[in-house]
Parts: structure tokens; sequence; C-alpha cells
């Protein structure tokens, strides 16, 4: 087993944790920064993990922090616990591509595909991260969502209604979570500088 320092381990056991989901994408990259500026250490989960060069390149560019890439959100709480050794911050960054389409041309398909990442993925996580929270007696959630259910487009039902649901969850978690003593707050952005709105390749290249 690796010889840690004590002095070096008292500061691991003190230092609060982050746990982050989609961490490529939407916010993730902003926020990881912000963490890790903040002092937290982090884990960070996203399917582009999956490949180890990708992986270790983000590890190396982000010294401290640890990846997963987890096809089980309810799995990242016990991966952080193993990682760091405990849980402080929890950021449910979920991101998926939205499907604009009239009702009338609609997808069920996508529908499923756009509610299994946006809620049940967040619900999933949530049961096991405020189980450990509440457990160890405190904590905190972060849900980064959007604010485009208050402006809905046009073609926009679905990813409208999921995002609705997730703003939905949250409240409710809020509530139930309060007596607890741990906070649930959203970040919704809308037409955030990322990827997800403004894709490099169309908007910096060309």
């Amino acid at each position: 087993r690796l010889q840690v320092p004590e002095s070096v381990e008292a500061a691991m056991n003190t230092t609060p944790v982050a746990l982050i989901t989609h961490a490529l994408a939407y916010v993730g990259p902003a926020a990881c920064a912000a963490l890790l500026g903040a002092g937290y250490r982090l884990h960070a989960d996203d399917a582009g993990f999956a490949d180890p060069a990708v992986a270790a390149s983000w590890r190396a560019a982000h010294p401290g922090a640890s990846t997963s890439a987890l096809a089980d959100p309810a799995a990242l709480v016990p991966a952080t616990l193993a990682a760091h050794g405990r849980l402080d911050v929890l950021v449910s960054n979920d991101a998926h591509p939205a499907v604009h389409r009239p009702i009338l041309d609609g997808d069920p398909a996508a529908l499923r595909e756009t509610l299994a990442v946006l809620v049940e993925g967040p619900y999933r996580l949530m049961r096991a991260g405020a189980a450990q929270l509440v457990q160890q007696g405190g904590g905190s959630i972060v849900f980064i969502t959007s604010c485009r259910t208050a402006l809905p487009m046009a073609g926009g039902a679905i990813p409208d209604m999921a995002r609705a649901a997730a703003n939905a969850l949250l409240r409710s978690l809020a509530i139930e979570l309060a007596p607890a003593g741990i906070p649930v707050n959203a970040i919704a952005p809308n037409f955030y500088a990322s990827e997800a709105y403004f894709p490099h390749a169309r908007f910096v290249e060309n």
C-alpha cells in the first residue's frame, strides 16, 4: 500500500469532495474548473472516459481528480467514496442533445432516450446520493437544468418535458431534504456557451 504522510492524509480526509456527471458536456468543463479552483477534490463521470486515453489526458489536466464512465448513475456514489473517502457536493450536470420536431412528427423513441438521461438518470443518482448525504449528516446537491421551460419553443416538446420534470424533481427534493440540512439548488442556463448550444465547428471554425 502506498504510504502517505500523515499530514497529507489528514488534509485529504478534510478536503471536501464533489461528484459531477457528464463532466465533458454542457456546464461540465466550467464546473470542474470552478470546483477544483475552490479547493474541492473531484470525481468526474462521463461516457467519454470509457476511452482510457481521454480519461488519462483529462486527469493529467485536472490533478487530483478521478474519473469513471459508469452506465449506472447509482454506482457513482460508491465510486466516489472509493476514490476519495467522502462525498460533500453532488452536481447533476445532465446533458443530452435536444430533439426539436413538431408534435405531428413526434418520435417516441427520442422521448424515451431523453427522459432516460435527463429524468431517470438524475432520479437514480439522487436515490443513492441523498441516502449517503443523509446518513453522513450533511452535504449539498446542485442540479444543472435549463430555463427553457420558462420560454418554450415550437417543436421543443421533448426537451421541454424533460427539463420540466428535472426541475420538479429538484423542487421536491429541496423540500424533502431540508429537514436533514441538505440544500438542493439549481442552475438553469439557456443558450450556454458550450458544444450543446454553439458547436465549435459551426460557430468558431466556420
